[in-house]
């Protein structure tokens, strides 16, 4: 996980937490464009499912 390009967590309170560190070590943060369209998925998946607008 330490050379992914994005982390991400998922939860029902948080859909799509961006991880910036790990045990005090940065990770993330070299593919902001792919990352928002995870996020952007994640959502529009979730809405689908769920009938919210």
């Amino acid at each position: 996980m330490l050379a992914a390009d994005e982390i991400i967590v998922s939860s029902s309170g948080a859909l799509c937490a961006p991880v910036s560190e790990i045990d005090g070590r940065a990770v993330g943060g070299r593919d902001s464009e792919r990352l928002q369209q995870l996020q952007t998925k994640i959502y529009q998946d979730f809405f689908k499912e769920t009938d919210i607008d």
